[in-house]
């Protein structure tokens, strides 16, 4: 999901920051499931490295000019992120990322998924429909229930950028 037009974010795919700095462009790319993170200027792959930790450093050289991208998970629970370029030491931009829990559902959204459970178990237990069409009850309030959860569960990031 593109946030804006220098962070994207998914939860597949992992994270990407981009930092317009003079006339360079700094792309840090970070993926939640190998660990793995890439930091390129202009295209150029200048770092890369294979990090669980919750922060991650990344120096690197362009023109003369000592650059750091730092990258830190700040709550894994609640799902915020920063990350930041330094130039020289001093912070360029900071993009700080948090997750928004989406809205709870009202009563009347569970009451399909609970309607064909129940006719599951009570066809099941009485015997009043047959096995493969209780089967089916019970996979369909399965699927309602996943694809309403990862619908709600998707795009809900949120960006502040800090230019300093």
């Amino acid at each position: 999901m593109k946030i804006n037009e220098f962070v994207e974010v998914s939860f597949k795919e992992g994270a990407t920051f981009i930092f317009q700095v003079d006339s360079n462009e700094i792309v840090y790319q970070c993926s939640p499931f190998s660990g793995k993170e890439f930091v390129s200027v202009n295209g150029k792959l200048v770092s890369e490295s294979q990090n669980y930790k919750l922060k991650s450093n990344h120096k690197f050289m362009v023109d003369g000019v000592e650059y750091e991208i730092a990258f830190e998970s700040k709550d894994l629970i609640k799902g915020r992120n920063e990350c930041s370029l330094n130039k020289e030491g001093v912070m360029v931009k900071l993009y700080k990322l948090k997750y928004i829990k989406p809205p709870k559902k009202p009563l009347y959204h569970w009451i399909p998924p609970i309607i064909l459970g129940a006719l599951a178990g009570v066809g099941i237990a009485q015997r009043v429909f047959p096995i493969w069409l209780c089967i089916a009850f019970g996979v369909l309030a399965f699927v309602l229930i996943f694809i309403s959860e990862l619908k709600s569960s998707i795009e809900n990031w949120d960006c502040e950028v800090v230019d300093v």
